[in-house]
């Protein structure tokens, strides 16, 4: 996949975006539209739960190695990126919930501060190694394929 700034722009943005619509499960639990009633709920909706986006994200990573495609490894990680960075924000408040796991404590200040420091590393090298994974698959196959050839006696 060839790279370019409009291309890494939507990226941004859909990371933004998907990142941003994590908290719309706040009016759905609360079931109403007023944010003051919703700053009162003491629930956490189903965008909070972080063992969702993990699993997804695998098994998307997984189905980008399996059908050689780039674009949803690379869907697969803005995912990760947009849930664990609101996630990880989020857990300084209440932590991480991690359904059917249960819960963990706060996470403390000097903690969100470094996991926020070394997501955008841990992800680029994760994307990196997903992404050549399948560059050596797609080498692969085109190697492996049989030359079609009509051969006329």
């Amino acid at each position: 996949m060839k790279y370019t700034h409009s291309l890494q722009y939507f990226q941004v943005i859909l990371c933004a975006l998907i990142g941003s619509f994590i908290d719309l499960d706040h009016f759905l639990v609360a079931k109403t539209i007023y944010y003051r009633e919703i700053q009162n709920n003491i629930n956490r909706g189903i965008f909070h739960i972080t063992t969702i986006p993990i699993v997804i994200s695998v098994f998307m990573l997984l189905y980008a190695q399996k059908f050689v495609s780039d674009c949803i490894n690379i869907v697969a990680w803005i995912i990760l990126t947009a849930f664990l960075s609101h996630h990880i924000r989020d857990a300084t408040r209440r932590g991480f919930l991690m359904t059917p796991f249960g819960s963990t404590p706060r996470v403390p200040y000097f903690c969100y501060i470094f996991l926020l420091l070394i997501l955008p590393f841990l992800i680029s090298y994760g994307e990196y190694l997903t992404t050549r994974l399948i560059s050596k698959t797609k080498t692969d196959r085109q190697i492996n394929q049989p030359l079609l050839m009509d051969f006329e006696v």
